[in-house]
């Protein structure tokens, strides 16, 4: 049975890819709280003002410290404000609120191409 809720808090995994030297990126991932609400206009989920209301809460979040080590950063307003205005992380957190908010999972995008006909065409000799 489907349970009509106007308000949800949710606890969802965020997965962050981070640049680091060489063109690659490194996977960090954290949880953050949503707090799900019914929507008037789906596209204004995307805004950074939206998701400054709709994330309540985070675990797994450090902050470097001078030593370079890291401290578990509490979640604020203020930390939350700086982490959106880090393009990386922010791309992350919209990711994540969109996956929970419709409900739909991340794609594995790792897993290997479908087999099948398609599949065994090759490119012609010039395109290799």
């Amino acid at each position: 049975m489907f349970v009509l809720d106007k308000e949800r808090l949710v606890w969802w995994p965020v997965k962050v890819e981070v640049p680091v030297d060489g063109g690659e990126t490194k996977t960090q991932e954290f949880e953050v709280c949503f707090k799900l609400v019914p929507v008037d206009d789906p596209r204004s989920m995307l805004k950074t003002d939206r998701l400054k209301e709709q994330i309540v809460a985070w675990r797994g979040v450090s902050m470097a410290t001078a030593d370079g080590g890291a401290r578990e950063l509490a979640f604020s307003a203020e930390h939350l404000a700086t982490m959106l205005a880090i393009p990386y992380a922010h791309r992350g957190l919209v990711t994540a609120f969109v996956e929970c908010q419709t409900g739909a999972k991340r794609k594995n995008s790792e897993r290997p191409p479908a087999g099948g006909p398609a599949a065994a065409i090759q490119p012609p000799a010039t395109m290799q």
